[in-house]
């Protein structure tokens, strides 16, 4: 925080797998954000590991909003407030902590929905930022390109797992988006 004059500083989150996950499912990124060089300006929020001053946050009069609450997001949508508000948060990739994954996350269907909940999540924000409706009409338009896109990936996803996560993935979230677009959201907690 200091070195970077930052606001907040979000850490590296490491995996620490269940010994009976199938390889296929033992990627970070399924589970977790990739994360910039240290110091740089953060593409992801996420409360998983994060130190934030308490000056940025002590005149909130919400800290996340329970609109969010079973539907995802409200960490996301607490940092892109203050973000909005002129607080600056970076990357750490030292600063690490440890995730344990179960075996009930090592599925098609828990990545599908953590997916779709990102999804959901990122397109309800920016549609609340940019309520115009060429804005809800651009993100659906991409939505279902990427959805088309995620169907072409499939093919060789039934010979390599990978592909079959990534067009999974992909799906979800463009399903996620679609729904925000006309304020559907899947209660997924």
């Amino acid at each position: 925080m200091v070195k970077y004059n930052a606001d907040g500083v979000f850490g590296y989150v490491e995996t620490i797998f269940e010994n009976i996950i199938p390889d296929e499912f033992r990627k970070r990124e399924y589970y977790f954000s990739q994360m910039e060089a240290t110091g740089m300006k953060s593409q992801f929020y996420f409360t998983t590991n994060c130190i934030v001053k308490a000056d940025v946050i002590k005149n909130e009069t919400m800290i996340f909003d329970p609109e969010f609450g079973l539907t995802g997001g409200e960490d996301a949508h607490l940092f892109e407030r203050l973000e909005n508000k002129g607080a600056r948060f970076v990357d750490c990739k030292e600063a690490a902590t440890y995730e344990f994954i179960p075996q009930s996350r090592a599925s098609y269907k828990y990545l599908f929905n953590r997916s779709l909940r990102g999804g959901q999540s990122f397109a309800r924000r920016k549609i609340e930022q940019n309520k115009n409706f060429i804005f809800r009409l651009f993100v659906l338009i991409k939505a279902l390109i990427m959805i088309f896109y995620s169907s072409l990936l499939y093919i060789p996803g039934l010979f390599h797992h990978q592909f079959k996560i990534e067009s999974i993935q992909i799906l979800g979230a463009s399903i996620g988006k679609i729904r925000s677009v006309f304020g559907n959201y899947k209660m997924l907690y």
